[in-house]
């Protein structure tokens, strides 16, 4: 376990910016510590007013990594798989793709961006989703939002 004040330490060092800012802009609720234990594979635990952080399922994360989207109709499935936990688990509907994107990387390791690129698939993130059937796509504002059509 690691102390979670050395892990925001990090993140800022690495890109230039605190994760709080960062969590801020990808408009996803809550607090840094909120934002963490819902992440499956870390598990976070209270010690004297400091917080600490560990990796969980390591095989199933590593599983996850390895994983091999090798198509546009897996990298749907795997989409599709995702957004389903996340509407489940936010009771809406309809999930920011900022967000979904972010639950891509943390389950893959990869951007949904860099998985398109890597597969070859003509676009970018938000004509791949227009391009599936399974998805239904809305504008609210400056904001776009996914769910399962």
């Amino acid at each position: 376990m690691i102390l979670i004040f050395w892990l925001f330490i990090q993140f800022k060092q690495r890109y230039a910016k605190p994760i709080a800012e960062e969590i801020k802009e990808l408009k996803i609720k809550g607090t840094c510590i909120k934002f963490l234990q819902s992440c499956s594979f870390l598990q976070l635990e209270q010690k004297d007013n400091k917080w600490e952080i560990s990796e969980l399922n390591l095989t199933n994360t590593t599983s996850n990594l390895l994983y091999d989207i090798n198509s546009a109709a897996a990298l749907e499935d795997a989409i599709r798989n995702i957004l389903t936990r996340a509407t489940n688990e936010s009771g809406n509907g309809y999930i920011d793709i900022s967000i979904l994107g972010t639950k891509f990387h943390q389950q893959y390791g990869k951007s949904i961006t860099d998985q398109i690129k890597a597969l070859k698939i003509g676009g970018n993130y938000m004509k791949f989703l227009q391009s599936c059937s399974s998805f239904q796509l809305k504008q609210t504002g400056k904001k776009w939002e996914v769910a399962i059509h």
